[in-house]
């Protein structure tokens, strides 16, 4: 993601921003896990938007915000957390965060920036 050394970094090199998804889990869906992850740079452009594989039953998709199905968790189109994790933090590594309560989509994926 990162520009060639030779090439001075712009905006769009610099600045992301991020935003996840939860769905409820648990007996009622009250406790939430991450169930997408979007990425974007400072053009709007859409760096990483993948679905993440839920490791528990899906008790609440939220559907109505969150906008996830059943079907959108299921087979090769969501990736599991630790593949997530990974791909985000190389992204982020180095750079400026921006978005709306970030405290809870880095609690989510559990990582810190």
């Amino acid at each position: 993601v990162s520009p060639p050394h030779d090439r001075p970094m712009t905006k769009n090199d610099i600045y992301f921003a991020l935003d996840c998804e939860m769905v409820g889990v648990g007996p009622e869906g009250l406790e939430s896990a991450v169930a997408r992850v979007t990425l974007c740079n400072w053009a709007e452009e859409v760096i990483l938007d993948t679905f993440v594989k839920v490791p528990v039953e899906v008790t609440d998709y939220r559907t109505f915000v969150s906008g996830i199905e059943a079907k959108d968790l299921k087979g090769d189109r969501a990736v599991p957390l630790k593949d997530v994790q990974d791909m985000v933090q190389k992204t982020l590594h180095g750079k400026i965060l921006i978005g709306h309560a970030l405290e809870n989509d880095l609690k989510a994926l559990q990582i810190t920036h």
